[in-house]
């Protein structure tokens, strides 16, 4: 999916590069953080990339439930800094359950 390479070339002379989607592989430390709504009664593990450059929400095309901690290698498509994965290659797995050093952009904890 994702754009043409043709049309995205010309939408990158026109708008910054981060801003178009381009496809490819990511490698980084897969990370979960889990979101509770305890007045709703319902909870959605929320997944994140981290590289030696940055920090990527990950969304998965299908619902299989990658291991967090893991290094991993995704191939799909990035936009700015969301990548909409396709792929999914474990190159080692976690011996302990990952942390996340912040928690997902918008939650909010209740008092």
């Amino acid at each position: 999916m994702g754009l043409p390479p043709e049309i995205a070339a010309q939408l990158r002379q026109v708008a910054p590069e981060a801003e178009i989607e381009s496809a490819g592989e990511w490698k980084g430390t897969l990370e979960g953080a889990v979101a509770d709504d305890f007045e709703h009664g319902r909870s959605r593990t929320l997944w994140y990339l981290r590289t030696p450059e940055q920090r990527f929400e990950v969304y998965f095309a299908d619902r299989a439930a990658p291991r967090a901690g893991s290094v991993v290698r995704l191939s799909g498509v990035r936009m700015a800094h969301r990548i909409a994965a396709a792929g999914l290659f474990t190159v080692a797995r976690s011996r302990q359950p990952a942390r996340s050093s912040a928690p997902p952009p918008g939650f909010r904890t209740s008092r």
